[in-house]
């Protein structure tokens, strides 16, 4: 197995908590990046939503 080193902000290292879980799997960070995505995702459909009167 090989371990990778990654740089993130100081902002992004707060966000997803990083401080509290110390080491991680490749599947946990996958996690993290894909549930962040989704938010985004669902957020931006939802703001469609109420520009084209769909949310009503």
């Amino acid at each position: 197995m090989k371990t990778l080193q990654i740089q993130i902000s100081d902002q992004d290292y707060s966000k997803y908590n990083f401080q509290e879980k110390g080491e991680l799997t490749f599947a946990e960070l996958e996690e993290l990046i894909s549930l962040e995505y989704t938010k985004k995702a669902l957020l931006k459909c939802n703001e469609i939503a109420n520009q084209t009167g769909l949310s009503k």
